[in-house]
């Protein structure tokens, strides 16, 4: 009984040392990967910088509805040619707006205002939603532009959709490392009410995977 006894004794004391081993022993850190939300707006921000307008009206959730509101109360036989309109008129008006944007910043860049007619009347059909939120932020470089920091989504009621439907928030830093890349942009005041924009941040919101709404965290401007 006795050798027994030591044998129990001898299993808990080498169980305890290797408990206070593992303890001492410290965790490899294992890299988090990057969410499917923040690999959307990636996909968005470099489809837009590569002109690949087809790509960036797919990861838009406007489209979803309208594609479904087409499907809903349209005959089948219609479908792949509205789709194709309805995709189309989006990419003319993103290519104008762009082309809009060019032009704004060629002239700033000379030296030269920005006329009415330079930024309205080359657009009949201007862009709208988060494109249009987003437009005068580009051009930049892959490197420019960064997801720093994604918060936890939320499930919401959508009307448009009448479903519920996941949000979540992607925040990405965009930097312009010269004067001339910088857009200009209004920061109030009387004196000097527009300034070239250095850096800030841009808030992505989503809505089951897809860009519903872009908006600029005014709070992260800093101008040169």
């Amino acid at each position: 009984m006795a050798t027994y006894n030591k044998l129990g004794l001898l299993f808990v004391l080498l169980a305890m040392a290797s408990l206070c081993a593992c303890a001492q022993t410290p965790s490899k850190q294992v890299k988090r990967p990057m969410s499917s939300d923040s690999n959307t707006v990636n996909e968005f921000i470099r489809a837009f910088q590569s002109s690949n307008y087809k790509r960036v009206v797919d990861l838009l959730f406007a489209t979803r509805f309208s594609i479904a509101s087409i499907q809903k109360s349209k005959p089948k036989i219609l479908w792949d040619k509205l789709a194709r309109d309805y995709y189309q008129a989006k990419i003319s008006s993103i290519e104008c707006s762009r082309a809009r944007e060019e032009r704004s910043y060629t002239a700033i860049n000379n030296g030269e205002r920005p006329t009415a007619g330079m930024m309205v009347a080359v657009c009949t059909n201007p862009v709208t939603g988060p494109v249009a939120q987003l437009v005068q932020f580009l051009p930049g470089t892959k490197e420019s532009w960064r997801v720093v920091e994604t918060q936890p989504g939320e499930i919401l009621f959508d009307p448009s959709t009448m479903q519920q439907v996941k949000q979540q928030s992607v925040f990405v830093s965009i930097h312009y490392p010269s004067v001339r890349e910088a857009p200009l942009v209004y920061v109030g005041g009387l004196s000097n009410p527009e300034r070239r924009l250095r850096q800030t941040i841009m808030e992505f919101r989503l809505r089951d995977g897809l860009i519903y709404h872009v908006t600029r965290v005014f709070e992260a401007d800093v101008t040169y």
